[in-house]
């Protein structure tokens, strides 16, 4: 990867402005599926190649602060399933017949280039009222297209027709303190907008072409109490929704099939945490303790079917949560970190097609620590 970036500051136009360029080239050798490790791959690997252009802007014009960011550019990746062998961990091949089409990975041999636009802006306007007030409104645009060409098998259509998918959130915020900032209090709310155009091909490979427009509103509100100097209480509660990424609704291209219809996540979200900050003469600690709890409706998640897989949706999930971290400083020229998180996240739907479900356990508990 290489990348450049120029800009200006304390300019009367421009408090800051950048522009930044980017290049980073890739090659990925896979040693197997991510869910078979007894069908190892000698060959099969895929390469990609992105170029990003970016520019960002900052400016204080009396009580408005405008923060602005564009991105766009363009990511291009070869899956390459062209061997004709079959292989084993002991590094033997064995040659398929030559009337056996099949590649590593994929029934039929393959070399799929897959071709991503990205556009993403986003602004931020920011009105101070008084020194505790403040109204924020932000405004945000994701746009992907994706095409694709399959450079060995002719049967294989997709993205021959290009595909898309955009996100656009619009929100408003106000936030307020007291003077001694011991108390500060924020309430928001969100428009969300998601639309795509998706074309998949069915069991006869004929095109299947999916439109989708989705407007959901959120909100929230977020209050934090500073009792001591050295203990902050925070308590906040969002209505949110989260839209599929490109990967989950359009699929990977290796390994993740598209499900155009795929809903978007809604849930409520509460959160309680604690942080504590302990000065010494040389040193500092500092450790912040939270308990959350999501209920989630069409929760989306990676169902494998295979070496493959596609993302679906579950009616009724919940999670339950804790996080743990801390850090030490000492001089500030050395620094101890540890974290640690425990969720329990199942499936509460009580019936699928008409028969009951036992409760469902999606992933265990993860715990993390590093120094």
């Amino acid at each position: 990867m290489i990348s450049g970036e120029i800009g200006v500051f304390d300019k009367k136009y421009a408090d800051d402005w950048s522009v930044k360029f980017t290049y980073a080239n890739n090659r990925n050798n896979y040693q197997h599926p991510d869910n078979n490790i007894l069908r190892p791959f000698g060959e099969f690997h895929t390469t990609n190649a992105t170029l990003l252009a970016s520019t960002s802007y900052l400016k204080q014009i009396k009580k408005i602060k405008v923060r602005a960011y564009v991105l766009a550019g363009y990511m291009n990746e070869n899956i390459v399933d062209t061997s004709q062998y079959k292989y084993n961990w002991a590094g033997d091949r064995i040659k398929r017949l030559p009337s056996d089409p099949k590649g590593e990975l994929m029934e039929r041999r393959s070399h799929f280039v897959q071709k991503d636009k990205v556009i993403r802006g986003q602004l931020n306007l920011q009105y101070q009222i008084d020194s505790i007030q403040n109204i924020d409104i932000s405004a945000s645009q994701n746009f992907l297209e994706r095409t694709g060409a399959d450079l060995v098998d002719e049967l294989n259509k997709s993205f021959e027709s290009p595909n898309s998918i955009g996100k656009n959130i619009l929100g408003l915020s106000y936030s307020v303190h007291n003077k001694s900032r011991t108390l500060k209090g924020s309430a928001f709310v969100k428009q969300y907008g998601y639309s795509g155009k998706i074309i998949t091909q069915d069991n006869e490979n004929n095109d299947v072409n999916t439109n989708i427009s989705l407007d959901h509103t959120g909100y929230g509100a977020v209050f934090s109490w500073k009792p001591f100097v050295s203990i902050t209480v925070k308590l906040s509660y969002e209505k949110a929704y989260r839209f599929p990424e490109s990967y989950e609704i359009l699929g990977d291209g290796v390994y993740i099939r598209p499900n155009p219809n795929l809903n978007p996540e809604k849930s409520n979200n509460m959160n309680l945490g604690i942080r504590y900050n302990k000065f010494f003469k040389k040193s500092k600690l500092e450790q912040e303790l939270k308990l959350f709890y999501r209920k989630s409706e069409d929760f989306i998640r990676f169902n494998p079917i295979g070496p493959f897989g596609a993302y679906e949706n579950l009616n009724n999930v919940s999670t339950t949560g804790i996080e743990y971290a801390a850090q030490y400083t000492y001089k500030q020229w050395i620094q101890f970190q540890l974290n640690g998180s425990y969720q329990n996240l199942t499936d509460q739907t009580e019936f699928d097609e008409g028969l009951p479900l036992s409760l469902i356990h999606i992933s265990e508990p993860t715990r993390q620590a590093e120094i």
